[in-house]
């Protein structure tokens, strides 16, 4: 007001969120402009239906806030720390921007320092209260209050530092001091507005600290200045400041109701105030018509171990976050680490990691040369590319890691997150749990869960398994129908005169003999046919029926033998989780603890929703290593089926008694990965190491040594399907068939040959070995040996000869049978 009456044109300064809107209702009164050095008010709130008189030269970061924390980092619960009315503004507008995001589920915690509370002690109370979480926190404070409490944090030799990620929400991360941060092991994201216009300066000059309202106070003159002086020029010679003795136009104007006015050039001086454009320190400086800064941009910036600052990227009013390609980032590849001694933990586990023999060739081994296997292997070649020493061991407690009642964790995560080790180099997968409290690496090999069971035995085949397609009772009824219709067709045929005829001798006579009748029904059973047909209509209607009936019959036989033949008939019914789920006589569960115990415990997909529950109404299925898992599965004679990762389930398959096996797919799909602790200098370093590995396709090569080579089991029995063709003990039955077939008809025919050999050297009176050497080389050479021309009687006389006949054909001439 005392402004005003001194006759200014535009007000400049601060203002708290509960005088805005006063101050707002002066301004739009009295049509002179107010530019805002701090940015009181809620952007998604201001009404841009006609250009407003006031300005507001700080940008607003709590979209870029908001877009950091969804987009970037993907935090679920921040903790926002502040000590001012003016914050609690800011938390709704946060809340409000976080409802334009349909799956954000961020849990926001404010804390409110009082006037004797100290913002260190809050931090000590919420790292006491969450141990083992990452904690992620907003300091919404006086700059110079929130690097005194994290430069405490960091002298702090009782807390674990890098479980702290601060996110600064000032418009510049050089209002604190970063020099003693650098090695801190805090982790903190800030933003940079003021880029003076070369990024390479600025990198040059990042840690020193800077006063952010002067340079928002030099914005705010250069754009007045313009301003003003592109208001007179718009007014040609009249003077708009002194119109009157060289006073101002509105001087004498007050806050009272009766003594207020316009002033006649407020409105015109706004517009120009929202319509000029300029480069000032803070970038590139625009208004909307509610007064509010559009089209600037803000470095986002990060603060981490061993790497001093960094800049993640460009956040961009119009754009959003925009990520910077590694050649506009700080070097993370080519960054310098310590040379020191590094400590890498794992766990005993075939085969990634064996105690190898005391002495080899009579020479002691000492170090990390005690240790063999897939991970031993993996750790020299790592640390070759990197360039550092290490020391390797096995986990204390002998446990990968997973969190406990109070927050900690144990096992190989645990050693990492207390520091009492370096890197973990273990057969380790990556979950979101561990990546909230580690950092990991590119993944060095994928797997899934898998169904470890009894290796099947498989039957041996039956002798006769071609006739399984067809159960004994479809048999008997085909033997009994096959009886039935031939009796049938006897009988039609009897009493049918079309089937009746006279042969040559004037004698009637029926094809459709009771032997006739079951040939002509076994030919069309076997799809061969006969010689005989019937000729009347009952015949041929169960000879149609009877066809129709072989038909079907003979189909359906050659369809499922066809399945039965070539499909494995083995004792095993488990193929998959689906066939688990389906049965309640075998059990199955992972190790208590592990990732694969985690994975189903927090799973969302319906089956393996089912799978838990049924898991968890027996506690007995959940074991307490791999080893006893293994154990259990080759003892259980199918009973049981252990869930584990498909690397370990292929090693143990390959393994003595070679009598367990993977069944079905993998249910999901990880990898393992190296871990460090949160924020290591070296954890870029091995991730780029592992990259190369898998491109110079050394990590297949290393998989191939420790799984394949050093395979305990026959090839075959771990890689195609041994049933690809058929066996001869499947289709056996048919050979015995074939072969007892053959051996009746040279019984049939040797005791047919005696017995005619018999009859005849009676009627010949002659001796009945001098018949049989007769007949058998009429057999063999098609007549006699003697060439006398006596008569003989034949083997079997003809039907259509008569007795006379009979008795004067050569004995020599033998008739086929």
């Amino acid at each position: 007001c005392s402004m005003l009456t001194e006759g200014a044109v535009t007000v400049i300064g601060d203002i708290r969120p509960a005088a805005l809107q006063t101050v707002l209702d002066y301004a739009n009164e009295t049509q002179i402009p107010f530019i805002f050095l701090n940015n009181p008010a809620d952007p998604k709130k201001l009404d841009d239906a006609r250009m407003a008189p006031q300005i507001y030269i700080e940008p607003s970061l709590t979209r870029t806030i908001v877009d950091i924390i969804h987009n970037l980092y993907g935090w679920d619960r921040i903790y926002y720390i502040y000590d001012t009315v003016d914050a609690i503004q800011r938390i709704e507008q946060i809340h409000d921007y976080f409802h334009d995001y349909p799956y954000a589920t961020t849990d926001i915690k404010p804390y409110e320092l009082g006037p004797r509370d100290s913002c260190y002690d809050v931090l000590v109370k919420l790292y006491n209260l969450n141990r083992g979480e990452p904690l992620r926190i907003i300091l919404d404070i006086d700059p110079i209050q929130a690097e005194s409490a994290m430069a405490k944090i960091i002298n702090e030799k009782d807390i674990y530092k890098v479980r702290f990620h601060f996110l600064l929400p000032f418009l510049s991360l050089r209002s604190i001091s970063l020099e003693s941060f650098k090695t801190g092991g805090v982790n903190i994201t800030g933003f940079e507005i003021f880029k003076d216009g070369k990024i390479v300066q600025y990198k040059r000059d990042k840690l020193k600290t800077i006063n952010v309202y002067d340079h928002i106070a030099s914005d705010t003159l250069g754009l007045l200045v313009d301003s003003l002086r592109t208001l007179q020029k718009s007014q040609g010679s009249v003077n708009v400041f002194a119109e009157v003795n060289g006073w101002p136009h509105n001087q004498e104007k007050t806050c009272l109701p009766q003594l207020r006015g316009k002033w006649k050039y407020g409105s015109t001086l706004a517009q120009v105030l929202h319509r000029t454009k300029m480069d000032g320190k803070s970038g590139n400086i625009n208004f909307h018509a509610t007064g509010q800064r559009i089209n600037y941009s803000v470095d986002v910036q990060e603060v981490t171990m061993y790497k001093g600052i960094s800049i993640l990227g460009t956040w961009h009013s119009r754009d959003g976050f925009n990520v910077y390609g590694e050649e506009q980032v700080l070097d993370k590849a080519n960054r310098t680490i310590d040379n020191r001694t590094r400590i890498v933990t794992s766990i005993d586990e075939e085969p990634y990691l064996m105690a190898a023999l005391e002495v080899t060739d009579g020479i002691p081994l000492i170090g990390r040369f005690r240790f063999i296997g897939y991970c031993s292997d993996l750790a020299e070649m790592v640390s070759r590319n990197v360039g550092y020493e290490y020391h390797i061991r096995f986990v204390k407690d002998g446990e990968y890691g997973r969190k406990q009642k109070d927050g900690t964790w144990n096992g190989v995560i645990g050693e990492l997150i207390k520091h009492d080790a370096d890197i973990a180099i273990a057969p380790l997968t990556i979950t979101s749990d561990r990546e909230k409290v580690l950092d990991f690496t590119k993944p060095f090999m994928s797997l899934g869960i898998s169904l470890m069971i009894k290796k099947p035995v498989e039957t041996d085949p039956h002798v006769f398994s071609f006739m399984r397609p067809l159960s004994q009772e479809i048999w008997l009824c085909t033997i009994f129908a096959f009886i039935g219709v031939s009796v049938v067709l006897f009988l039609v045929s009897r009493f049918s005169s079309e089937e009746w005829q006279v042969d040559s001798e004037s004698k009637l006579e029926n094809d459709f003999t009771i032997g006739n009748s079951l040939w002509f029904s076994l030919g069309a059973f076997m799809q061969q046919g006969c010689d005989v047909l019937p000729k009347s209509v009952s015949g041929r209607i169960v000879t149609s029926v009877w066809w129709f009936f072989t038909l079907i019959i003979i189909s359906s036989y050659t369809a499922n033998l066809a399945a039965f033949l070539t499909t494995q008939r083995m004792s095993g019914s488990i193929r998959s989780a689906e066939d688990l789920v389906k049965q309640t006589e075998i059990k199955y569960g992972p190790y208590r603890g592990g990732s694969t115990y985690m994975f189903f415990n927090q799973t969302t997909v319906s089956l393996y929703q089912r799978m838990w529950s049924f898991m968890t109404s027996q506690p007995d299925v959940f074991v307490k290593d791999n080893d006893e898992g293994i154990k259990r599965v080759r003892e259980s004679n199918g009973q049981y089926v252990y869930l584990i990762e498909s690397t370990l389930n292929e090693y143990y398959s390959s393994r003595l008694p070679c009598d367990t096996m993977k069944a079905g797919n993998n249910l999901d799909s990880k990898g393992y990965g190296i871990a460090t602790p949160m924020g290591s200098d070296i954890r870029d370093k091995l991730t780029l190491s592992i990259l190369q590995l898998r491109e110079d396709g050394i990590l297949d090569e290393l998989k191939k040594k420790w799984w394949i080579e050093k395979s305990q089991c026959p090839l075959e029995t771990t890689s195609k399907d041994p049933d690809a063709s058929l066996t001869l003990s499947k289709v056996a039955g048919i050979f015995y068939i074939l072969v007892a077939g053959l051996s009746l008809s040279v019984i049939s025919v040797v005791l047919e040959f005696l017995y005619k050999t018999k009859v005849d050297s009676n009627k010949q009176n002659i001796s009945f070995g001098s018949e049989a050497r007769s007949k058998f080389r009429l057999s063999i050479s098609g007549h006699s040996e003697d060439d006398t021309n006596e008569q003989r009687t034949p083997l079997r006389a003809s039907t259509n000869m008569s007795s006379h006949e009979e008795t004067t054909v050569y004995s020599k001439t033998q008739t086929v049978v």
